[in-house]
């Protein structure tokens, strides 16, 4: 590592300069920087365009945020597509900042390519330069990111060339990774036909007539809802075997519930109140168009109740899953649980406002057993029919907030 003698990199005082969601350009310390949202920020240089430069900048419109992004080669845009293709990436930032030491002799700075935020909260900074393009000023500027990234807590990942064949695939499947390409008919036709795995074009063909359900195929497949063997091993074509993704629905939940911990964290670091609240239940429910079953993901939330045919019965998790920003401290993601929802049936959420509502006598209000044995024409006469019954069971003394939310599966099981 080009790094002169007597400079000591355990101690090397790092600052970093980047652009604010205001566009003013800030220069501080690396600690005082790792609550920053870099996910959002502008490139803290621009990206030029000039003639006769061996390299090629562009940008990417990436699915994962809805936004462009900058690359400055095309080793680069190649390593974007990869990230915009991974569930576990939630955001991406080119050129997000500068970092600034001094080795020693005179001041360097280094602007790391990418700053990735993932599903499960962690960040990761990125940059790409294929092995044998490495010069040593490049080895000194790697491995002060590395040791900037060690005190912020952040990953560092210096990597180069991608396997051709997966990059192929995901190439191709990039040109579909617009919403536009999504049909949901033909999306829910083709869910039917690849819930046991058959050979891609064979099931094209069965949910219909191939122009139309390509492009939606090829959308499931960039989302990873329908999954393709041996992607990394050989290219897609017509007997590439496809089958619904097993991944799909924890993948999605850790994307819904990030902006979630991401606000937590950043209240951790405040004083007062907010601090000590740093963490809250939540159950996240994902109710498919057709079928007759519902997702659930629980983290430390009162378990949904589902009434049918006057039957009531709480749905516990079959892993219990500790309470948003405090699973990521032990690693836990939770379990999500596939249970039966029949046309008819109603699912019941709520809050602890109301488990936790009492009476008089300091008795705790039971949604299961309370509804019990009644019938109800809809969610709506659901929900009136218990307001008045926790308003009766408390004397009308709600001392908590209450949320409620019905949804009735329709009878022809097409969706609530």
């Amino acid at each position: 590592m080009a790094v002169p003698a007597g400079v000591d990199l355990a101690e090397l005082y790092i600052e970093l300069s980047y652009v604010d969601a205001t566009r003013e350009r800030q220069r501080r310390p690396l600690l005082d920087c790792v609550t920053a949202r870099f996910k959002d920020v502008a490139p803290a240089r621009p990206f030029r365009w000039s003639r006769g430069e061996r390299h090629f900048s562009g940008w990417y419109w990436a699915a994962t945020t809805r936004q462009h992004v900058g690359f400055e080669s095309w080793l680069e845009r190649d390593r974007l597509l990869l990230m915009d293709f991974d569930l576990k990436v939630v955001g991406i930032a080119s050129q997000p900042f500068w970092l600034h030491w001094h080795d020693g002799d005179r001041e360097r700075r280094h602007a790391p390519d990418y700053f990735v935020r993932r599903a499960d909260g962690s960040a990761v900074v990125v940059d790409i330069r294929a092995d044998d393009r490495i010069k040593p000023k490049d080895t000194e500027a790697f491995e002060t990111t590395r040791l900037a990234c060690t005190q912020a807590g952040w990953r560092f990942e210096r990597i180069g060339v991608p396997d051709a064949v997966l990059l192929a695939n995901v190439r191709w499947l990039s040109r579909y990774r617009h919403p536009r390409c999504l049909h949901h008919k033909a999306g829910d036709r083709l869910r039917e036909v690849f819930a046991e795995p058959a050979p891609l074009l064979h099931g094209a063909d069965a949910a219909g007539d191939r122009l139309a359900t390509l492009p939606t195929l090829f959308h499931l497949l960039w989302l990873q809802e329908l999954t393709a063997e041996g992607l990394s091993v050989e290219l897609l074509g017509p007997r590439t075997v496809v089958g619904v993704s097993s991944q799909r629905t924890e993948s999605t939940a850790m994307r819904l519930i990030e902006p979630s911990r991401r606000r937590l964290r950043e209240a951790r670091r405040r004083p007062g109140l907010e601090r000590s609240e740093g963490f809250v239940t939540g159950v996240l429910a994902e109710i498919p168009h057709s079928g007759d079953e519902v997702g659930l993901l629980n983290h430390g939330h009162p378990a949904p109740v589902l009434l049918h045919g006057g039957r009531v019965r709480g749905v516990e998790p079959s892993e219990p899953a500790l309470p948003l920003a405090l699973a990521e401290l032990c690693g836990g993601e939770g379990r999500t649980d596939t249970v039966p929802f029949p046309p008819g049936a109603t699912l019941l959420l709520y809050t602890d406002g109301l488990s936790e509502a009492r009476d008089r006598a300091g008795v705790f209000y039971d949604p299961a057993a309370r509804l019990t044995g009644h019938d109800f024409s809809g969610p709506d006469a659901l929900l009136d029919a218990l307001l008045a019954d926790v308003g009766h069971h408390t004397g009308g003394r709600i001392t908590d907030d209450l949320a409620l939310l019905a949804v009735t599966r329709s009878g022809g099981g097409e969706g609530p």
